[in-house]
């Protein structure tokens, strides 16, 4: 009997795996002008404070970047190395959409591959990547999110009932074929 119980309570906790954390976000509906100058509109929160870095070229080229959001506003500050320290090479600033906000978050790694099969060296690793992260499964921003298996999964659909089939899921620990090239996420916190 104690043994059920443990091997359920075990199970609960692996499923239930929280990987969110709390985060200060940028609010969804804020926006940023990108290197087209073309305005880009977040479409769900982003959590701010923390240094995403991302290499590619096995190693050979690396940036960095952090969002901030503070009373002041908000911005996008990036790096031409790969931890946000020194000197920044710009800022862009964003025109937040109501005010800096708490919320779920979880962190991953992203390893970006030249096939479809995530096989080999990846071309692109970005480390320390924070994504908007709601484990109770609702519907928001046009997207759900869920532990299955104990690894977080973001389902993404065309309308804002979350009805019908995704257009896309992104399940942590799985390869994603995106066309030619693929991806998978690997949950850190």
């Amino acid at each position: 009997m104690y043994y059920l119980l443990l091997i359920a309570s075990l199970a609960f906790i692996l499923d239930a795996r929280p990987f969110a954390t709390t985060c200060n976000e940028i609010p969804a509906g804020s926006t940023i002008l990108n290197p087209q100058n073309q305005t880009v509109t977040f479409r769900e929160p982003v959590p701010t404070g923390y240094c995403e870095s991302e290499t590619e070229n096995g190693g050979k080229t690396a940036r960095s970047r952090i969002f901030n959001c503070t009373s002041d506003g908000a911005s996008e500050t990036y790096y031409e190395v790969a931890d946000c320290k020194g000197t920044a090479a710009g800022t862009n600033p964003i025109t937040v959409n109501g005010q800096c906000m708490t919320g779920g978050c979880a962190g991953f790694t992203r390893d970006q591959y030249e096939n479809g099969r995530c096989e080999g060296k990846p071309e692109s690793v970005t480390t320390n990547e924070y994504l908007y992260f709601d484990s109770s499964g609702k519907c928001q921003y046009n997207s759900t999110q869920s532990c299955v298996n104990g690894e977080p999964q973001f389902k993404f659909y065309n309308n804002t009932a979350c009805s019908g089939d995704p257009v896309g899921v992104l399940t942590a620990g799985q390869c994603e074929p995106r066309g030619r090239n693929s991806e998978k996420l690997t949950a850190t916190d």
